[in-house]
Order: C-alpha cells, then structure tokens, then sequence
C-alpha cells in the first residue's frame, strides 16, 4: 500500500483504498476462474458500486468475467504485453533480474547495501571497487582518506567533516538503474575513530 502511496503521490486521480483479506475465503489464482472471479465481483460490488466507480483495468481474461458479474465496464489493457513486455509475476519470480520493471518506492525497500568493515590498509578498498565492477553496483568509496592524508593526525572536526561526506554520498546513491551498492565504509568505522 505504501509503494503504491508514494509511487502516485502527486497523481489527484489516484486513491488507495486497501482491502485486507482471507485467501482461503477469496483465493487467487494465475488461471481465470468464473467462481473465484464471482466471489471477487461480489466484493467489488460491495466496496466500490457505493463510491460511485463504474470501470475497472485490467491485463487478464478474469476481467471479462468480472464485468459480467458486476456491472463495471472493464477495460483491457495489454493482455499480451506489447508495452508493458513483463508480467507481475515474473517481476516478482527475480526482483533483480526485473528491477528496471519496478517503481522507485519499491527499489528503496529491495535495494542492497554491502559494507565492508575493517582497519584501515587491510584491502578494503580494493576489494569494494572489485566488487562494485564484478557485479556492475554502486561504490560508495571511503572519504576519510581523501579529507585526511593521514590517520595518525586528524582532528575531532575532520571527523564531522568525514560524517557529512560519507551521509551526502549515500543520500545520492542511484538506485534507480542499481539494486546493489557496495560501500568501502560505514559511519560505524568513523565513530571507531572518534
């Protein structure tokens, strides 16, 4: 529901309207249905003739029959995936393979980050930008050392300094076109230090 919230947050025409329920008593299934398809309609009728709705889409041969049973006029829209060439369930059988098939909220959720922690001068950076190329990922490079040249003379306030650098770079991390983002560090590191 959330996904859904922020991902049309600024379309007026769209209301979420949750419908928490029982599969055993309204099952799903991939296969179009007449009597799984008339108990939905039931439902239907109920939450949403009172509203004032009149049609409904969808991309399944269940809409026919829903339209059948309810009244509302239902609208097919690519049934054969012409323009949309991926279906739900495929999206949902490999998040990854699929992410440019998913909105920006749910990238957020299934977003990965993989932090590598450790002293300083034991290979951690190297093996992040190995990483970031082998799986084609984001890299989030350790900015200690480009703001301190060396860690046996730095002052509390490079610390603050090191903290912002670090926060801005994950804040502008692109997880729109990368499910995965290697960082070289992590603030835990940094308060170590201090």
């Amino acid at each position: 529901v959330q996904w859904i919230r922020e991902t049309y947050q600024d379309d007026s025409r769209v209301e979420v309207i949750p419908f928490y329920y029982d599969e055993s008593e309204y099952p799903s299934t991939s296969e179009a249905d007449k009597d799984i398809s008339k108990k939905w309609s039931n439902i239907f009728t109920q939450c949403f003739k009172p509203l004032g709705y009149e049609f409904f889409v969808t991309s399944e041969p269940y809409g026919g029959y829903i339209e059948e049973y309810t009244g509302f006029k239902h609208i097919l829209y690519d049934m054969n995936r012409n323009h949309v060439p991926i279906s739900g369930t495929e999206i949902r059988s490999n998040i990854y393979a699929n992410w440019k098939h998913l909105p920006l909220a749910t990238k957020r959720y299934f977003h990965i980050k993989v932090c590598l922690l450790g002293t300083e001068s034991t290979g951690k950076t190297v093996l992040s930008e190995y990483l970031a190329k082998r799986y084609k990922a984001n890299l989030v490079r350790e900015t200690g050392r480009d703001i301190v040249q060396s860690s046996e003379t730095f002052a509390y306030e490079d610390l603050d300094k090191i903290v912002g650098a670090q926060t801005e770079l994950l804040q502008n991390i692109d997880i729109e076109n990368h499910w995965l983002t290697i960082l070289d560090t992590n603030l835990y590191t940094t308060i170590s230090y201090g």
